[in-house]
């Protein structure tokens, strides 16, 4: 699953090579979105072909996702206040995991496996896409060039 994962990012690589990314958030959310798919297959009981399939597609939206994000970040932060906005991405995206390794063993054992897969997939689903409720999130452009190159957001989908 990991190395199917890890196929579909590096497609999605060499395709924004190309493609650039108007507006990174509208596009990056809806594709991290994707990240739920193998695990509602996984809680619905798909066969395994399914699965790896999922996880490529999934991969393909983590890398856009990333993309999307660093774009973002980079270009609407100041340079000296990079690396703290990083630091608290990284303690927000990843403080509750040990909180949910911690729960997922007893909630499963209550629920059963299946479910709590299929309710977790859907979560990261359903919480991604909300952001895209905030118009901010959905608004946000690429920064204008340094150059004068054209207004990346202007030229590029998304």
């Amino acid at each position: 699953m990991l190395s199917a994962e890890a196929a579909g990012a590096l497609v999605a690589t060499a395709v924004l090579l190309r493609v650039p990314l108007g507006r990174p958030r509208r596009v990056g959310m809806p594709a991290v979105a994707l990240l739920g798919l193998p695990l509602v297959l996984l809680g619905g009981g798909s066969p395994a072909w399914l699965l790896v399939l999922a996880a490529v597609v999934a991969g393909v939206g983590l890398e856009v996702f990333g993309m999307g994000w660093n774009l973002a970040v980079q270009e609407h932060v100041e340079p000296a206040q990079l690396s703290r906005a990083y630091s608290y991405d990284a303690l927000g995206s990843m403080a509750l995991v040990p909180v949910g390794q911690l729960v997922a063993g007893p909630v499963a054992e209550r629920f059963g496996l299946a479910p709590v897969v299929l309710a977790g997939g859907l979560a990261v689903a359903v919480i991604a896409l909300t952001t895209l409720a905030s118009p901010d999130v959905r608004r946000l452009p690429r920064a204008p060039s340094p150059h004068g190159a054209a207004d990346p957001a202007t030229v590029a989908p998304g």
